[in-house]
């Protein structure tokens, strides 16, 4: 996923991109570590669906990933997708290694595969055995409330809803960069010279190319970067100042604690979930992103939120309802 990041080079939260490739990287990555889904994927009877709408009990909600059985009546007759998730049969390969790009967004190495079929509704699901919610967080800390509130809303009302059965995950990827190129600030800043010039097309007709040749060469810059001295956007410039966002040196480690203090307990009948996933993330939009570690990551009070241990849940209680 990270090298996915670097090859965007300017990371958007916004941008669905990354959560999907989150999502196919998990689907690779537990057909690699999980028998019985693997099973399930060479016998051809699972599919998934991204950013999928779920409807129980008049309420809906939009989840990042839904994975499960397919209904073999309203698949029948139907061909190979664009969409269609190809996994490589052949172990040993490491999720950077095995990805290439396809026009519908990131496939599996295309040659040896098994299939993982892309459903287009719900409709063509059997059973629902998997449903996962991302969220990410570089700055603006105080907005961790609201996505930990939407995190717990949906576990609400997934459990009063007719996938409560499913296995429900949330994940978080947490920037620990102090400061971060914000792409909202830096998407303002090009609409307003743009806005500008046009109306003043003459006279600011030298200026205008000088600021937008700026903008456009740091906005394709960002992201890239070998080193601090070497990039494009100044530290300390004034249009640096304008396109950052910082943060507080406590700050990313007081957002893990407050992420898995709402969404990290266990699930209960009422909501909750059955795993939480937190990543560490350096990501500022200047130089390449890289996995990060904080001490404070490190040893084994948190390793029921870490990627592989909560793998291995998501396999165990896969195996359960298939069993």
């Amino acid at each position: 996923m990270i090298q996915f990041i670097n090859q965007i080079g300017l990371y958007n939260p916004r941008n669905q991109d990354v959560s999907n490739q989150l999502c196919y990287e998990m689907i690779a990555d537990l057909y690699y570590s999980c028998d019985v889904f693997r099973k399930d994927v060479t016998n051809n009877v699972v599919c998934y669906r991204p950013n999928t709408r779920l409807v129980s009990k008049g309420q809906g909600h939009t989840v990042d990933l839904v994975l499960g059985l397919l209904n073999e009546k309203e698949w029948e007759g139907k061909r190979e997708r664009k969409g269609d998730l190809h996994i490589w049969k052949q172990k040993g390969k490491s999720p950077i290694t095995r990805l290439k790009a396809n026009d519908r967004g990131f496939i599996i190495n295309p040659n040896e595969t098994c299939i993982i079929r892309h459903a287009v509704n719900v409709k063509e699901f059997d059973e629902i055995l998997l449903i996962v919610e991302n969220k990410s967080l570089m700055t603006a800390h105080r907005n961790v409330f609201n996505r930990t509130r939407i995190l717990r809303d949906l576990g609400t009302s997934l459990a009063a809803s007719s996938y409560n059965d499913a296995i429900r995950v949330a994940t978080w990827l947490q920037g620990t960069a102090l400061a971060y190129v914000n792409p909202d600030m830096l998407k303002w800043a090009i609409d307003a010279v743009s806005a500008l010039c046009e109306h003043n097309p003459t006279k600011l007709k030298s200026a205008c190319k000088i600021m937008n040749d700026e903008l456009h060469r740091i906005e394709a810059s960002l992201g890239h970067a070998k080193s601090y001295n070497s990039a494009t956007l100044k530290i300390g410039s004034e249009l640096y100042e304008m396109l950052v966002s910082k943060n507080k040196p406590n700050e990313p480690q007081k957002t893990m604690k407050d992420v898995i203090g709402a969404v990290g307990e266990p699930r209960t009948d009422d909501g909750g979930y059955d795993a939480l996933i937190f990543q560490f993330v350096f990501i500022d939009n200047i130089l390449k992103a890289k996995l990060d570690e904080p001490d404070y990551f490190k040893g084994s009070k948190y390793s029921g939120v870490k990627y592989q241990n909560v793998m291995d849940v998501i396999c165990k209680k896969y195996k359960k309802l298939r069993l």
